[in-house]
């Protein structure tokens, strides 16, 4: 499994393609009170 976060930069189309389906996967979190909850919650109640 390979995983392609936003501070990657992938090179070739298939890496690219799937860097971009995972990114709704990552969420930027630089302090406690900006974790988005909804979208994390939302995520894991498919």
């Amino acid at each position: 499994m390979r995983v392609y976060p936003s501070w990657d930069k992938p090179t070739n189309k298939t890496a690219i393609q799937t860097q971009l389906w995972q990114l709704d996967y990552f969420f930027k979190i630089s302090h406690v009170s900006t974790i988005p909850i909804d979208k994390i919650l939302a995520l894991y109640a498919q």
